[in-house]
């Protein structure tokens, strides 16, 4: 039997990335195009604006539409459609395996008219360009525009982790999603070594996303650890994969431990729908 293939999603994700960028300044067209995608698939666009009154939209929040947990049903429709309407070459994915996934109650990056900042959107556009470019070109300017950006969009509200899935999606080979299922299965000396470990639980333990500098040393340090040491994933996708399936693994044997038991919680994490999760 041919083993089925994974991380398919990749290169559409990328493409789109690319495509959706150069909408950034134009975003009346952009915001008609994705209300006329779920129009012609009869599907309902969630809530994104109080009454759904959208006069802007942000480049994470639109990959979200996709990467929350919704039907794959839907979300094959919803990526269809967007391959059609921009008119991108890349396959249609046959898998989502490594994709972190939304809270669907909370899948916008910002909070809506009236209760978020001015240029909210606005810096997360300048990220979303930034992270495409710095991809590319690892120039000091670069990064000193990456980290400033990045920290402006982490202060602002309805931003935590959620950031760092943001930038896993448009570009899943640079950029480590920290959701609450990787931080579990990095903090696990079941899995990784102490050098890993004390790379992500001061983070994990204050429950605070790292800053803009550190958030690139912790993307390039693993990249190096990932090289250099025999693990099972050898890059981020497959990580971020690998740790969703032993995280699973956990909530089970959990809900077994407390059926036998009957006590309260026990050892799980408690977070994990709290900064959208895989």
């Amino acid at each position: 039997m041919e083993e089925e293939k994974k991380f398919t999603w990749i290169n559409f994700y990328m493409e789109f990335a690319d495509r959706l960028l150069e909408y950034k300044n134009n975003r009346t067209e952009l915001i008609n195009k994705i209300i006329t995608i779920f129009d012609n698939i009869d599907l309902k666009l969630p809530l994104l604006e109080t009454n759904n009154d959208i006069t802007d939209i942000g480049p994470f929040t639109i990959f979200g539409l996709f990467n929350k947990n919704i039907k794959t049903e839907n979300k094959n429709k919803i990526l269809k459609e967007i391959k059609k309407s921009f008119s991108l070459e890349a396959d249609l994915p046959t898998d989502f395996k490594g994709v972190p996934e939304l809270n669907p109650v909370n899948s916008t990056f910002y909070y809506f008219k009236g209760y978020r900042g001015d240029k909210d959107i606005d810096n997360l556009w300048d990220l979303f360009e930034i992270a495409l470019k710095y991809s590319e070109n690892k120039s000091p300017q670069l990064y000193n525009e990456f980290v400033k950006t990045y920290n402006n969009v982490l202060n602002q509200v309805n931003i935590k982790w959620n950031i760092t899935m943001g930038l896993f999606w448009i570009r899943p080979y640079e950029y480590i999603s920290l959701n609450s299922r990787t931080r579990w299965y990095l903090t696990n000396p079941n899995f990784v070594n102490d050098e890993i470990i004390n790379r992500i639980k001061p983070s994990d333990k204050s429950n605070t996303p790292p800053k803009g500098e550190e958030y690139l040393k912790i993307c390039n340090d693993f990249k190096e650890i990932i090289k250099n040491n025999d693990y099972e994933f050898k890059n981020f996708p497959e990580l971020i994969y690998i740790s969703y399936i032993e995280s699973v693994k956990d909530d089970e044997l959990e809900k077994e431990y407390k059926e036998k038991k009957k006590i309260g919680d026990g050892i799980g994490d408690s977070n994990i729908n709290n900064d959208g999760n895989y």
